[in-house]
């Protein structure tokens, strides 16, 4: 994997064209969208319009914190499921 320094002044273009080319690997949505790239960065947009990138470090800590509602959600779920008698 290329290591890319994508590291630009937040609410500027750069934020957007560093990203030319890179290969998306998925969207967070939690505290604002996160286009999470390959190289392991990500473009981060917030409901105020606010934007910036978001280096590997914190994009880490962004999809632990997915994770972690998501298997929040899988219990409730459950717990709903069992209530209404299904296995």
């Amino acid at each position: 994997m290329i290591k890319h320094n994508h590291a630009t002044t937040s609410n500027t273009r750069q934020c957007f064209e560093t990203f030319i080319g890179c290969t998306v690997k998925g969207i967070a949505y939690n505290d604002g969208t996160h286009v999470i790239f390959a190289c392991g960065w990500a473009l981060t947009v917030n409901a105020n319009g606010a934007h910036w990138t978001t280096a590997p470090d914190d994009v880490g800590k962004i999809i632990q914190q997915e994770r972690k509602e998501l298997e929040s959600t899988r219990e409730r779920l459950r717990a709903v499921l069992r209530l209404a008698g299904e296995p």
